[in-house]
């Protein structure tokens, strides 16, 4: 796996793990804005900067249920951080109820035949309410969920491809190569803006994926931009360069690999895993040595390219890399004494943190100006003596001038993918 990046000519070694300290750091230190709206269904939140964005992210996880309105939905994050669609924001919430009263009124059909055809069913509140939320939210934005929905887009509007087949229909056409769809990054990118999806791009070609779209990506950039950095403030910058990444059509960053392993999207539960998978041997703490992940039923420890996309992956990330430098005491200021950088947590290397490591490397050496000095080592064993300073990196300095000119150059990049959501590479 990915962990150091190598100076070209030199025995000088970066340390994935303190780029990622570095990327905390950067992001304590962004601004934030306040959000339109006060985030009740009826003035929901909207952000269409980074600085409203982490604004809230910071927020968040102190609060309680909140609304926030994409591209026309109403997602809705409890206290445990955790974001569903409840319906068309014109709504202001009041969908479920409406589709309650509803039934009441018109009465649902009963399945008995035993009974009269237009008679109300026994559990008519479970049922209307089932039926409305199967046709109009997405309420299970898993990750695994939203890797399945990738592959067989029915699944976005599942009870309607139901009725279809029924029919003598077939299932929804497939998205149009969607897995490296650049289309879907630059969709998300509007919404982070708080810009309506457009029917058509640039080409005036009409986007016949525009239903598929509004319909499932407001909730899962709510849960990815959101939710994930409320956890783990370094999912804010390492989310926006998985999102280059995928833009890009990188290699391997397909979006249901992004969201989950592929042989755990749509498997044979208690079945061998093809090939060699690595992975935590359990959720907890005590469990993450890294082990073969060889049963299928283990891939929900392994996920996807996006780092909290494992069981319990939010969890094991949270906790801080960076601390802040002790302010410094008048006196030692007059004295000329400069503030330092900040340190370097001393936190057990997890395996969320290595999925983090192999998203920032691939992005940085995306750039000439750093693979033309850097190149990704895949050695676990650099010994401390080879390694630039943990200060140096935090400071973005160095006796060098060549080696502080590079870090310069990479927290630059980190600096400028916090603060924009414009595509960089």
């Amino acid at each position: 796996m990915k962990r150091y990046l190598k100076r070209t000519g030199q025995e000088l070694y970066l340390d994935g793990f303190h780029l990622l300290a570095l990327c905390q750091k950067l992001i304590r230190e962004m601004k934030s804005l306040d959000a339109q709206g006060n985030g009740t269904p009826k003035q929901p939140y909207i952000m269409t900067s980074p600085e409203q964005w982490i604004s809230r992210w910071r927020a968040s996880g102190k609060e309680a249920n909140k609304y926030y309105k994409l591209a026309g939905r109403l997602i809705l994050k409890n206290h445990k951080l955790y974001v569903g669609d409840i319906g068309p924001a014109y709504l202001q919430g009041t969908s479920r109820e409406d589709a309650l009263n509803k039934a009441k009124t018109q009465y649902l059909k009963n399945t008995s035949p035993s009974e009269h055809p237009n008679m109300a069913t026994a559990n008519f509140n479970t049922d209307a309410e089932s039926a409305w939320l199967k046709i109009n939210t997405m309420d299970d934005p898993t990750y695994r969920s939203g890797a399945q929905r990738i592959l067989d887009p029915g699944l976005i509007y599942e009870a309607s491809s139901k009725t279809l087949e029924k029919m003598g229909g077939g299932r929804p056409a497939p998205w149009t190569e969607v897995r490296y769809s650049s289309g879907i990054a630059q969709s998300i990118r509007t919404l982070l803006k708080g810009e309506k999806l457009a029917l058509g791009f640039n080409n005036g070609k009409y986007d016949r994926h525009y239903s598929r779209k509004q319909f499932m990506l407001p909730v899962f950039t709510t849960a990815i931009f959101h939710a994930e950095p409320a956890r783990n403030e370094r999912a804010w910058p390492i989310n926006l360069m998985l999102l280059d990444l995928a833009q890009a059509k990188t290699e391997g960053f397909s979006w249901d690999a992004i969201l989950w392993h592929p042989q755990g999207i749509n498997f044979i539960p208690n079945s061998p895993v093809q090939g060699l998978v690595k992975g935590p041997r359990g959720k907890n703490a005590d469990q993450r040595d890294m082990v073969n992940i060889t049963n299928t039923d283990k891939l929900h420890l392994v996920g996807g390219i996006l780092p909290a996309s494992p069981t319990g992956g939010g969890e094991r990330a949270k906790g801080s890399l960076f601390k802040e430098a002790k302010p410094l005491h008048p006196r030692a200021i007059e004295r000329g004494q400069v503030q330092g950088p900040g340190i370097i947590q001393k936190v057990p290397f997890d395996y969320i943190h290595q999925k983090e490591i192999d998203v920032l490397l691939t992005w940085l050496l995306r750039f000439p100006k750093i693979i033309s000095h850097w190149s990704i080592v895949y050695d676990t064993s650099i010994g401390d003596e080879h390694l630039i300073n943990p200060s140096d990196v935090l400071s973005a300095e160095n006796t060098n001038p060549l080696t502080a000119q590079g870090l310069k150059a990479i927290k630059s990049l980190i600096e400028e993918r916090c603060t924009s959501f414009d595509y960089m590479i």
